[in-house]
C-alpha cells in the first residue's frame, strides 16, 4: 500500500489537508494521552468504501491523519479498518496512552470482546487486539457523529482522491 506524505505548498493538489480545512470539534485528550479518532464511509453509488482518521496530542494539535480506500465491505468492517490504521500510525509514532474514538458502537462492541473464528470481523478484531498490545493502555470510546466531524470528512474525502492511502503528517 503506497504512502503519500502530504505537505502544504502553493502548488498543492486539492487533496492536501491542513488544519484550516477541517472542522475543529475534537476535544483534546488528558495530559500524557493521545486521541485517535476514526471513521468509515461507504459510497454505494460508486461501489467504494473508505476510511479516515486523525491523531491529536493533549493540546489538540494534529500529529497525523490518514485516508484509505478499501475493498468493498460493510460499514462496520470499514470502521474496523479505520481503527487498525489509526493504531498502526500511533504505534509508529511510539505513543503509549491512547483514547480511540469512533462513532460506530457496533465496531467498538466487536473490539471489546472475543469473536468466534467464523465471524466475518474476527480477523480484523484480532489484528486490532494485536495492535493494542503495543501501547501501555488503550481506552475505547464511543462518540456521536457530531463529535467526529473531522474524521467523517477525512473518510468521505477518500472517495475524492486517486491514491489508495494518504498519510498526512502534522
Amino acid at each position: 500500500m503506497p504512502v503519500v506524505r502530504c505537505v502544504p505548498s502553493s502548488r498543492s493538489p486539492v487533496f492536501i489537508i491542513s488544519q484550516g480545512h477541517l472542522p475543529q470539534r475534537l476535544d483534546p485528550p488528558p495530559k500524557g494521552w493521545y486521541k485517535v479518532n476514526c471513521d468509515g464511509s461507504v459510497h454505494p453509488d460508486i461501489s467504494q468504501v473508505t476510511c479516515g482518521g486523525i491523531i491529536r496530542d493533549e493540546k489538540g494539535v494534529p500529529l497525523g491523519a490518514f485516508i484509505s480506500k478499501l475493498n468493498w465491505c460493510s460499514i462496520t468492517l470499514a470502521e474496523l479498518w479505520a481503527i487498525i490504521h489509526g493504531l498502526r500510525i500511533a504505534a509508529q509514532k511510539k505513543l503509549e496512552f491512547i483514547i480511540l474514538e469512533s462513532d460506530s458502537a457496533t465496531a467498538l462492541s466487536l473490539v471489546r470482546r472475543d469473536l468466534a473464528r467464523w465471524h466475518p470481523a474476527a480477523p480484523l478484531v484480532e489484528e486490532i487486539h494485536v495492535c493494542a498490545k503495543q501501547f501501555k493502555e488503550v481506552r475505547w470510546k464511543h462518540v456521536f457523529g457530531e463529535a467526529n466531524q473531522v474524521v467523517d470528512r477525512l473518510a468521505k474525502m477518500g472517495h475524492e482522491v486517486s491514491q489508495d492511502f494518504l498519510l498526512i503528517t502534522g
